[in-house]
């Protein structure tokens, strides 16, 4: 899942860079200003990304055992072959 700031990954990347330039001596008032409005933002998306993966995780831990992982009805794509044959998983 990537948006106009990148993966969550890059995001926390980026806040971590903004931190690191908060926090430098050679960083001005303005500037520092500019670069915690960024951070703000940007912590504020990684938090959101964040609890939508959270809710992901609890919906399919809801899920019965057996049922798609999708929880829509669609049939999972990937399958299992049963111990007793000689399939693969990618059928």
């Amino acid at each position: 899942m990537s948006s106009p700031e990148g993966t969550f990954e890059e995001s926390l990347d980026r806040l971590e860079k903004l931190t690191e330039l908060l926090e430098s001596p050679e960083t001005g008032l303005e500037q520092a200003i500019e670069l915690y409005e960024q951070g703000t933002k940007l912590a504020r998306t990684c938090m959101e990304r964040l609890e939508q993966a959270e809710q992901r995780v609890e919906k399919l831990r809801a899920q019965p055992a057996g049922s798609p992982a999708g929880g829509d009805g669609e049939a999972n794509s990937l399958s299992v072959p049963d111990s007793n044959t000689s399939g693969t998983l990618f059928e």
